[in-house]
Parts: C-alpha cells; sequence; structure tokens
C-alpha cells in the first residue's frame, strides 16, 4: 500500500471522527468561550476599579 492512499484513508477517517465529535465540540468550545468572557469581565473590572482608586 503506497503512502498517498494510506494518508486519504486516514485523512478521510480524521474527518469522518471529526465531523461526529464537532456537534460535542461546538459545545464544549461555547462553555470555554463563556468561560473566558466571564474571566475577562471580572479582570477588566478589578483592573478599572482599581485604577479608579
Amino acid at each position: 500500500m503506497n503512502i498517498v492512499a494510506l494518508s486519504a484513508i486516514l485523512f478521510l477517517l480524521f474527518e469522518k471522527r471529526k465531523r461526529l465529535k464537532s456537534q460535542c465540540l461546538c459545545a464544549h468550545l461555547n462553555v470555554e468561550l463563556r468561560r473566558n468572557n466571564l474571566l475577562n469581565k471580572i479582570n477588566t473590572s478589578s483592573s478599572s476599579s482599581s485604577l479608579s482608586t
């Protein structure tokens, strides 16, 4: 079996797995983004309050 065929098969398998995982991954990324946004809000509010004092 040559390398091109092998890599093509691996690529297709990876794509299929990625498509199946993508729904879970999207939910996970949304949670991460929300947590990062909350952390950013906390950081900016604390830094702005420390600047005002």
